[in-house]
């Protein structure tokens, strides 16, 4: 008798045990769905821009002016599409149990680096030498505290500073692209700035030092 109470009610642990499992992983693939969309509507947004680009190198008589400002726009929505997701990304991997957000980070960093490449394009393409990209180095797979502590100043510096296009990448990634960028500035950990494509400042950075190297342009408003 007492074998058989022990019997059910070893089954009906398990069977709440499962119970509580499958609810977290419907839960878990809700957040994964969701994220799935904003790096979709991400992405639909850097092949917009590219075939801004494309317009501007295929159609003759542009006018530059108007193209420029289109440019301007589309690259400035896709950057606040960007921070909206990230904010969104953290959350829902700090709460995280079985979903796997690896493919959906990869999509949005792919997304950042074309990002990181209009922005540079548009400078020359429209002569905004005020604009100034910003990429920022940080762990996702480890815990980063530094990394933290940098992206808050960042984003001081952001809401400060509107000419300036703070775009996030991951340096433990396995992303060859990625890791092409980092060879490039010779970028061996996070956090790691690198400011305007040629200035490299390593570990965590306060908002003075980050200052010394742009130039901020805090009364034109980047979102016309």
């Amino acid at each position: 008798m007492v074998k058989l109470n022990y019997m059910k009610t070893l089954i009906f642990v398990i069977i709440v045990a499962l119970v509580i499992v499958a609810i977290i992983k419907f839960i878990d693939e809700m957040k994964l769905n969701s994220l799935k969309k904003e790096v979709s509507d991400y992405s639909i947004e850097s092949e917009s821009t590219n075939l801004l680009f494309l317009y501007a190198d295929t159609m003759q008589h542009v006018d530059k002016d108007k193209l420029c400002k289109v440019i301007e726009f589309s690259t400035k929505r896709q950057l606040d599409k960007g921070y909206y997701f990230v904010t969104l990304l953290k959350t829902y991997e700090e709460a995280n149990l079985l979903a796997d957000y690896e493919e959906t980070r990869n999509r949005y960093f792919l997304s950042n680096v074309a990002l990181w490449l209009y922005t540079t394009q548009s400078k020359t393409l429209c002569n905004n030498s005020e604009v100034t990209p910003l990429l920022f180095f940080y762990k996702t797979n480890t815990a980063c505290p530094d990394c933290i502590v940098q992206g808050q100043i960042l984003d001081k510096i952001r809401e400060k500073c509107p000419n300036v296009r703070v775009i996030t990448l991951a340096s433990d990634t396995d992303l060859s692209i990625i890791k092409l960028i980092m060879s490039q500035y010779n970028v061996m950990d996070a956090p790691t700035l690198v400011i305007d494509n040629k200035d490299v400042l390593e570990g965590v950075q306060n908002e003075t030092s980050i200052m010394k190297y742009i130039n901020c342009d805090v009364e034109k408003n980047y979102s016309e």
